[in-house]
């Protein structure tokens, strides 16, 4: 990450802390004091850009062993629905998997996820809006969802049994309305 949108990370949180105040996401409120896990998530970027990559490869490894660790339970559901028989994105929409990780980052105040794209085996392609990573910031020129990126790709990887491959190709934190992460099978 470039040493100017570092910069701008550092003012944009030191302005938010004068105020004293975080706006409320639209939807899931300000339940969670998002400057607080802002400043344990990116407060490591202006230390060390290098970070980004750690931070991501931590909540892939975590987010995998959640996803195996529910997975017998959750296909023993009556009306499971696994995402690696989807044929379509309607179907990968309505997937046990898919309804379970989009519960779990709604309830972990992470943000509201939804599916735009699935090709069966190959891409599958997330939206995230009022991301806990970056929501707030403005355009600081750069993405920084490290951790949301890892924690979709290692609930991807356990259902799939897959490595995949991840791509963070729109962010808030470039100006983008939503982030948006593209991850390909290997």
């Amino acid at each position: 990450m470039a040493e100017g949108i570092l910069k701008n990370l550092a003012k944009r949180q030191t302005d938010r802390l004068l105020r004293s105040s975080v706006e409320p996401r639209a939807h899931l409120g300000d339940k969670l004091n998002i400057y607080v896990v802002q400043q344990g998530l990116l407060g490591p970027l202006l230390l060390s850009p290098s970070m980004g990559p750690i931070f991501h490869e931590a909540a892939r490894r975590i987010s995998f062993y959640i996803a195996k660790e529910t997975e017998s339970m959750i296909k023993k559901l009556p009306d499971y629905r696994g995402i690696a028989k989807s044929k379509n994105l309607d179907e990968a929409k309505l997937s046990t998997e898919f309804t379970n990780l989009q519960m779990r980052l709604q309830l972990d105040g992470d943000g509201l996820l939804s599916m735009t794209e699935y090709r069966k085996g190959e891409l599958i392609v997330f939206q995230v809006e009022e991301c806990v990573e970056c929501f707030g910031l403005g355009n600081i020129g750069g993405a920084v969802c490290y951790s949301t990126a890892g924690k979709l790709g290692g609930a991807m990887q356990a259902a799939f049994h897959k490595d995949v491959g991840t791509v963070e190709t729109k962010c808030a934190a470039r100006g983008d309305p939503y982030c948006e992460f593209r991850y390909t099978f290997q």
